[in-house]
């Protein structure tokens, strides 16, 4: 009888001990995220992801889902900006629909829009991009609008001005 409660102990000692074992194999101090940054060529993928992040939390706080991030609208949101940043294109939205265009390649679009934002400073851009949109009606309607996937691009041109487009699709 004794055996047989020592032997419940060591099993139940194993059991818990395994447990543990496996709790601490957990990565908690780098979790995966949910929307990696599919493109990092560019210098500037660091500021875009944050952007990106912050709208997302933003969307998470009004209780709406987050977008996931797609290559191909990343594509287009940088050579927008690019071509901002260089004069090719005046700031604004021109070129929209052969942007939609393009991401139509790659995905069914049932809606799209998009954000641009100028900043003569690349410090700080992220928080400043984002709180430039949650104070225009149009900016934020777009933040908050029906999409689910999205891309950022941003570019600073040789001046040091900051040039990002952020395009919200519904697939």
């Amino acid at each position: 009888m004794l055996q047989s409660i020592l032997k419940r102990h060591v099993h139940l000692a194993l059991t818990v001990l395994f447990a543990l074992v496996l709790a601490s194999c957990s990565d908690d101090d780098n979790p995966v995220d949910p929307n990696p940054w599919p493109d990092t060529s560019s210098e500037y993928s660091d500021i875009e992801k944050e952007i990106f992040d912050l709208v997302n939390d933003y969307r998470a706080e009004n209780g709406l889902p987050t977008f996931s991030v797609d290559a191909a609208i990343i594509v287009q949101c940088r050579s927008h900006s690019r071509d901002m940043g260089k004069g090719i294109v005046p700031f604004g939205h021109d070129g929209f629909d052969a942007r939609i265009d393009e991401i139509r390649k790659s995905m069914n679009v049932r809606g799209g829009a998009e954000n641009v934002y100028f900043r003569s400073s690349e410090s700080g851009v992220a928080s400043a991009t984002v709180n430039a949109w949650k104070n225009s009606d149009g900016h934020n309607k777009n933040m908050l609008g029906d999409y689910n996937v999205a891309g950022v691009g941003v570019e600073v041109n040789s001046n040091g001005n900051v040039y990002v487009t952020m395009i919200h699709i519904k697939n």
